[in-house]
């Protein structure tokens, strides 16, 4: 027995010690939150105080020293995530991770989103370039101190490499990626105007507001499923939809409020991950008192607040990517524009692999984009695409810093003339008691709707003809009802002369918005966020009277109805009745489509 405690204390302590040792390892690379640290390139004194959660607040004597701190603290506090991203947007996901990403940063080179990033730093403001540069300053100053790498870097045995401004940009463009990407559905209605027609094909996926060709195109039979699987190795999605996520916002004027001032409301629902894809923080300085969330390794605030306007924002959700079927000779060296044969341009990419040699692509590119035929197997023809962010290069930096330094409603809106991707419906109210909406973000104007569809690249017929005005862009201010909301569902009004898209959201997260801000004319904060918090479902009213109705001796399924007619919709994991709904839906909607769809574009539609 002796011998056995001993024996149960010497274990006990070899695990506390490797608890211990861990423990160690692990947190060594924290960030240091007190004290004094010297870097070169700050003009003056800088304070980061940290509130009691953990959110730091820049104090500067200039913009220059804010955007440098605010590089700093992102680099404390997010560096693998910064790092990660870039290379994401960067297609270098395989200099950390070897082979399994190869795939991925194949992709991404084919479209381009590094080269675009470049470009787009080109044609900034000389005044966002020197804060964007501040930021990168920062960063790069705090790394030059020799902190402890965080865990991931020792794990795959990588280096640091120093920041650039372009790297920023390059993570812009994959949040430009996330909120306005649609090819991937022209595809997906391709294969189902083959399969059931144009006509249920519109009532499948929405044919948009303006009448088009739906004529069908054999494209063959892509792998979107295998492609989702590429994209999700870089933490992306194929496109932005709006069906099982969405944001919200609404604004609220003092007149139904109980203070008497604007509330506004933004819950932006970005892919889910750890860390979070939002960095609180507080931005101090003479001429900029802002508070909001930010994204690692971007300058500036994202949404939030200064001394004088708030704003938010949700994904407008706009079609600003096209694809086009392409006539190429027979020896894949040139394609037909307009009776001509044009040569392709050739793009040559050296994608450097951990623990391999470096892999060469050549990405071939026609007017109207990279052709995708070697990074999407199962295409049939050649197919180019098109996408406004990588097309010709966006003003994004310019805008957002615009907007933290705007100090009344024509500054927003000037701001937010630079805003061309991605597109987002903008939410602001001020001090002066205005609320407003704006929907920002270029549309491409095309011929009918084109862009439902892979269309012929060869004729000209379906080429974009510039962007939608800014002036002709949505806009609502202090409407009578005292409130703007938006949910991702259709904005526009009926008459509307473009073709904007067609991947909105059901409406019944904007009417259940508009329920609650209807029932209560006096407003608190404690009720918006409780409205935040809010699940009810006005959806399912739709569908279960249908299922009560179903006639059954089935025990299972009498319990199951008198849970549901019992039910008050609400979709709380604690009710069976939810849980009985949720599962049910999915049953009705595969059963109904299975024998039409078959189960592979099943799958692909759901």
């Amino acid at each position: 027995m002796k011998k056995l405690k001993i024996g149960i204390a010497l274990a006990l302590v070899v695990v506390l010690s490797l608890l211990a040792g861990s423990w160690w390892w692990v947190t060594r690379a924290f960030p240091q939150t007190s004290g004094t640290l010297t870097l070169a390139g700050l003009e003056g004194p800088v304070e980061i105080r940290r509130d009691e959660w953990g959110v730091p607040h820049i104090y500067a004597s200039s913009l220059h020293d804010l955007y440098f701190a605010q590089g700093v603290v992102h680099a404390q506090d997010r560096l693998w995530q910064m790092d990660f991203q870039r290379r994401v947007g960067l297609g270098r996901l395989s200099e950390l991770l070897g082979e399994p990403t190869l795939k991925t940063d194949k992709f991404l080179r084919t479209i381009g989103t590094g080269a675009a990033a470049q470009r787009d730093w080109a044609t900034l403001s000389s005044e966002s370039k020197a804060y964007l540069q501040a930021y990168t300053d920062g960063v790069n100053a705090y790394m030059a101190t020799n902190p402890t790498l965080p865990l991931e870097y020792q794990l795959l045995q990588v280096e640091w490499e120093p920041w650039e401004p372009a790297h920023t940009l390059a993570w812009g463009k994959m949040m430009q990626w996330d909120l306005n990407g649609n090819w991937d559905e022209e595809i997906l209605r391709a294969q189902l105007v083959e399969q059931v027609g144009a006509e249920r094909m519109a009532l499948l996926m929405g044919d948009g507001t303006v009448s088009g060709s739906t004529t069908p195109i054999s494209i063959g039979s892509p792998d979107l499923e295998a492609l989702a699987d590429i994209l999700q190795m870089a933490g992306l999605g194929r496109s932005s939809g709006a069906g099982d996520r969405g944001s919200n916002a609404w604004v609220v004027a003092g007149s139904r409020t109980e203070s008497g001032r604007p509330l506004l409301e933004n819950d932006p629902h970005l892919g889910i991950g750890m860390p979070g894809i939002w960095y609180e923080i507080g931005l101090h300085a003479p001429g900029m008192d802002v508070i909001g969330a930010s994204l690692p390794g971007v300058v500036a605030v994202v949404s939030g607040h200064n001394a004088n306007i708030a704003w938010g924002m949700t994904n407008l959700a706009t079609d600003t990517q096209d694809l086009f079927i392409e006539r190429l000779d027979e020896a894949g060296t040139s394609y037909e524009w307009q009776g001509e044969m044009l040569p392709l341009t050739v793009r040559r990419e050296v994608i450097q692999v951990k623990g391999e040699e470096d892999v060469v692509i050549e990405v071939k590119e026609t007017r109207h984009g990279p052709l995708l035929n070697d990074v999407v197997k199962g295409l049939s023809e050649p197919i180019a695409f098109q996408w406004r962010a990588t097309m010709t290069p966006t003003r994004l930096a310019d805008a957002i810093l615009g907007v933290n330094r705007a100090s009344n409603r024509d500054e927003f809106i000037e701001a937010l003339r630079l805003w061309d991707s991605p597109a987002q419906n903008l939410m602001y109210a001020d001090m002066e008691g205005n609320i407003g909406y704006v929907a920002t973000g270029d549309i491409p104007i095309r011929p009918a709707a084109g862009g439902l569809l892979p269309q012929p690249g060869w004729s000209g017929e379906w080429e974009w003809q510039g962007m939608v005005p800014f002036e002709e862009q949505l806009q609502s201010w202090n409407p009578s009802e005292g409130y703007l909301l938006t949910a991702n569902e259709f904005p526009f009004p009926e008459d509307y002369p473009y073709y904007t898209g067609s991947a909105w959201a059901a409406p019944f997260r904007a009417n259940r918005i508009r329920q609650m801000l209807e029932e209560d004319s006096s407003l608190t904060i404690d009720d918006v966020q409780a409205m935040q918090r809010d699940v009810t479902s006005l959806a399912a009213p739709a569908l279960v009277p249908h299922l009560l109705n179903v006639v059954s001796d089935d025990i299972i399924v009498q319990r199951a109805q008198e849970q549901l007619a019992s039910w008050n919709y609400v979709i709380d994991g604690r009710l069976p009745g939810a849980g009985i709904y949720e599962v049910t839906h999915g049953f009705v909607v595969r059963e109904m489509l299975a024998d039409e769809l078959g189960e592979e574009l099943l799958d692909e539609y759901i």
